[in-house]
């Protein structure tokens, strides 16, 4: 109940003060017992036994979390490293706790053959079932019930104050999660064109393998059959962010087609190396092609025969290319999810040099 003394035993008190503040007021959570576990060097594991209380509703709510002991700069005193997730496991930094009617109705996901979804089912598919909810709750014809959820930090709320806010969480990115229901909501009917049969393939592959992912697309609609991830805590298949590498010559041989850089059956240079902008570039096994055409270098993934165009064109030319003719980096798709839809950002030199072969800043999600 020393929310002061508890804060000032962080290394961050202020953060730290805020979030456990919300703990009683925000989240409603009362009686909290914590029970201490066996440290494993500096992490101290402990299970937490409370009730969250809303007017008359009660629910018992049992967890456990961990933190991290530091050494404090000066006097070396001991700190708890703090962040958002040792007060819940399931909280990025910049994220609150709060216990009230759901600001979203609960949705009931149906798989294309009309059955019903759920994570109980389907383990990987929480991410995705959260989404779902967050875009189409209010739409979908259901009522709120009462619960305990996770509220993301916003894009918008991240100025820096007070916290170390969203550090590489992505939080804007990742829908808020119910954690507790005290009373169930009516929940509204969505069809999804998830197939079953697939879904449980999928989930089978990644069980086990952590950072793993896969989606199923039905190539000649872009319906998304089966989404699954390894380890359920992030929707890597959806928000993943990869350098492409040479796929990304899919888009820069476009670009240099159209722009008379490049004619497929004409000649077209592969040397071993070739130097843009202070770096020295090569092709894989410092391979080389004498007299070949530009279909021979793509056909080779010949690095050296894109990035020898680099001094004809301008910066933002490839950013141009992948927005208007392939639709990435726009964050516009419509999946029914969050989704990390590319990015090409505009570069110069070197980098931009790199980025026509799939590197420097460029991202994207397979």
């Amino acid at each position: 109940g020393d929310v002061a003394g508890a804060a000032a035993a962080t290394d961050d008190a202020e953060a730290a003060k805020a979030l456990l503040t919300g703990y009683a007021k925000d989240a409603r959570i009362k009686d909290a017992a914590f029970t201490a576990g066996t440290p494993a060097g500096e992490k101290v594991p402990f299970s937490v036994k409370a009730t969250v209380a809303y007017d008359e509703k009660t629910a018992p709510l049992a967890y456990d979390s961990a933190l991290t002991v530091v050494r404090r700069a000066g006097d070396g005193e001991p700190r708890v490293d703090w962040h958002a997730a040792v007060v819940h496991p399931d909280l990025r930094d910049g994220d609150r706790l709060v216990t009230g009617k759901a600001g979203d109705p609960p949705v009931k996901a149906l798989d294309r053959n009309g059955g019903e979804i759920t994570a109980a089912a389907y383990p990987s598919l929480g991410t995705v079932l959260d989404g779902l909810r967050d875009k189409y709750g209010k739409k979908a014809g259901g009522t709120p019930g009462v619960e305990l959820r996770v509220v993301r930090a916003k894009a918008a709320d991240s100025d820096g104050k007070g916290s170390k806010e969203a550090k590489g969480s992505g939080a804007g990115d990742v829908a808020d999660k119910t954690l507790l229901e005290l009373s169930k909501g009516t929940p509204g009917t969505l069809k999804t064109t998830l197939d079953p049969a697939l879904q449980a393939a999928a989930e089978h592959q990644v069980d086990g393998k952590k950072g793993a992912s896969v989606v199923l697309l039905r190539a000649s609609t872009g319906e998304i059959l089966a989404v699954a991830n390894g380890g359920h805590g992030f929707n890597t298949a959806f928000l993943g962010s990869l350098a492409p590498g040479s796929t990304m010559k899919v888009v820069t041989a476009s670009m240099l087609l159209e722009k008379d850089l490049a004619s497929v059956n004409e000649k077209h240079p592969c040397p071993k190396y070739f130097s843009y902008g202070g770096w020295k570039f090569q092709n894989d096994d410092e391979f080389e092609i004498e007299d070949g055409t530009f279909k021979a270098s793509f056909a080779r993934s010949c690095n050296t025969a894109f990035i020898s165009q680099a001094p004809e064109l301008k910066d933002d030319d490839l950013t141009r290319q992948a927005e208007q003719v392939f639709g990435l980096s726009m964050n516009n798709w419509s999946v029914g999810v969050p989704t990390f839809d590319g990015r090409v950002p505009v570069q110069s030199k070197a980098q931009m040099a790199a980025s026509l072969i799939g590197q420097g800043g460029v991202r994207m999600n397979p």
